[in-house]
């Protein structure tokens, strides 16, 4: 045993001391989100940063993204050896490591195809809502082959046969045709809005979608496929370019991290032969990804015990740990450290029970990761928790343009269309309990009045309370009852010799006026007494009258008021 450990202690030693060897005299050069860490001096580090550089302004150019940004860094680590380089593995392609995109390169070594649709696709998803999947796919296609020679831009240069599709040879022809060149912007703009194809090509190029997939159809048929230029950008070593020299222990990280984003068996290995938080982030995300939770919570609480400033171990923490709140506590402990990233803020919404501060939550998660379905679809549940029905419908409707899977719009589709359903069904229970709640004040008050009269009733008749001979007794009115109603606005209340009369305009515009030979007997609802002064009501009052339809030519009225009730 005590063999088998000095083995595994003389590996790590001997690791470690690789790696000492490899993290001398590196240097760290960055611009944008683009980090580039090297041992190859500094000219092949900046030519690859400018043509890293024009690349992000050339599809900003075309998308109309002004300094497109990415969620996490695109770090770029340049060997200057290529047997060193062969160590860590020169992935074709760019990957997610630790808290990074990762990818290694030779200084005299050309970006690939696969590493630059995968980099047009990092910035896509970094700065734009979701557009035609067909759209997004031919500008991957389109800057694959971007040729940059100092500001320099040319765009469209044709793919190898095997690798062209309509959809390449759709933004071919809209990039580099003068007639549409400079104006694939409006487009895009469109669809982010959730134009149709039709209205986008229209609004762009004055053209229908037929007449652009006509015109396309023919291109690719052609096969000739002519270039175009980019205006490029006015880049300064000095100014745009951040340079710095690094520290032994960042090299070693980011060899590391390397490895990780390689997915090589070395990683463990480099991380164990290291100490800090970094060093414990890397070892969780090894055991998160060999399913060894309890390894990966105790490496994890490590690295943000020992002051972790990465978004992703506290992230990770978070996703582990059982208990909400301290999983809460976690998810916003990451956010200061990436704070457009919106996987904390939908995670922390999924965990609360205030559904003010879930709503609250998951709005904010839609605005920094427009292109989420998923965090749609619950944002439209807590609306329709809330029984907001206006903003529950806007948020299906984002769900449904952002999901990429047909069967899934569809799906979302239906619910949309559902929640109009509902949405009508609540306003019609709304109404109904409203006019309960009126029907039900309105009866109140009349059993009010008629449990008043029968208790004043009992008592005169009992003798209890003889009434005084000198207060006037007002007879109760036992006569007919009212047998009409009209609804409309309370125009005016005219006062001619002491008789008043309600006018009022009916929901048919109809004008109906009514009798008050004592309004002290018209039983009011709903607060509206000041409206019944002499003169034209400002503004007109909303009334239902209920009246006994006796027509008096004198007065001028249909019959006469017996209950004002104010809506």
């Amino acid at each position: 045993m005590k063999a088998a450990l000095a083995i595994i202690v003389l590996l790590l030693s001997a690791f470690h001391a690789s790696m000492l060897s490899a993290a001398e005299s590196w240097t760290e050069y960055r611009s944008g989100p683009f980090h580039i860490y090297t041992d190859a001096g500094p000219k092949p580090a900046r030519d690859k940063l400018n043509y890293l550089e024009q690349f992000r302004h050339a599809l900003g150019v075309e998308t109309g993204k002004t300094d497109m940004k990415s969620l996490w860094p695109i770090r770029i680590v340049m060997f200057k050896s290529p047997k060193q380089a062969a160590k860590y593995g020169t992935p074709s392609a760019l990957t997610l490591g630790r808290d990074a995109w990762m990818s290694a390169q030779q200084p005299d070594e050309a970006f690939s195809r696969p590493w630059l649709r995968q980099c047009a696709r990092i910035l896509i998803d970094s700065n734009l809502n979701r557009i035609p999947l067909d759209v997004e796919n031919g500008i991957v296609d389109l800057f694959a082959t971007l040729q940059i020679t100092g500001t320099h831009i040319t765009i469209g240069e044709p793919l190898p046969a095997e690798e062209r599709n309509k959809d390449w040879a759709r933004m071919q022809l809209l990039a580099t045709d003068p007639s549409y060149s400079g104006r694939t912007r409006v487009m895009i703009y469109n669809f982010e809005q959730g134009s149709d194809a039709d209205t986008a090509m229209r609004n762009a190029f004055e053209k229908s979608a037929k007449q652009i997939e006509t015109q396309v159809d023919a291109y690719f048929a052609a096969g000739q496929f002519p270039t175009g230029p980019v205006s490029g950008r006015a880049l300064s070593a000095a100014k745009d370019t951040a340079e710095r020299a690094m520290e032994p222990e960042l090299v070693q990280i980011a060899l590391a991290d390397l490895l990780l984003a390689n997915r090589s068996n070395d990683a463990r290995a480099a991380y164990e032969a290291l100490r800090g938080p970094d060093a414990s982030e890397g070892l969780g995300l090894i055991a998160l990804a060999a399913k060894r939770a309890s390894e990966a919570q105790k490496q994890f609480s490590a690295a943000t015990a020992a002051g972790s400033k990465s978004a992703r171990a506290w992230f990770e923490l978070g996703m582990i740990e059982t208990d909400p709140a301290k999983a809460r506590d976690a998810f916003s402990k990451a956010v200061p450290f990436n704070p457009r990233w919106a996987a904390p803020h939908y995670q922390m919404a999924q965990r609360d029970e205030d559904q003010a501060r879930k709503t609250l939550e998951l709005k904010t998660a839609t605005t920094l990761e427009p292109r989420n379905s998923a965090y749609w679809q619950a944002l439209a549940e807590a609306y329709l928790l809330a029984k907001d029905f206006p903003e529950a419908g806007k948020a299906w409707t984002s769900a449904e343009k952002s999901s990429l899977d047909e069967k899934e719009r569809a799906r979302i589709h239906q619910l949309r269309m559902n929640i109009e359903d509902v949405r009508t069904e609540a306003i019609t229970a709304e109404k109904g309990r409203v006019a309960a709640e009126k029907a039900a004040d309105l009866q109140r008050v009349r059993d009010q009045m008629m449990s008043d009269i029968h208790q004043a009733e009992a008592k005169a008749n009992a003798g209890k309370e003889p009434l005084d001979s000198k207060i006037p007794v007002v007879d109760w009115w036992e006569g007919p009852q009212p047998d009409k109603t009209v609804r409309g606005l309370l125009d005016r209340v005219e006062c001619p010799r002491g008789v008043a009369r309600m006018v009022v305009i009916g929901e048919d515009g109809t004008v109906t006026k009514l009798l008050m030979r004592d309004p002290s007997r018209i039983m009011m609802v709903g607060g509206g007494e000041k409206t019944l002064a002499c003169g034209p009501q400002k503004p007109p009052q909303k009334v239902k009258i209920e009246y006994l339809s006796k027509p008096d030519a004198k007065s001028g009225t249909v019959g006469e008021a017996a209950s004002v009730e104010f809506p």
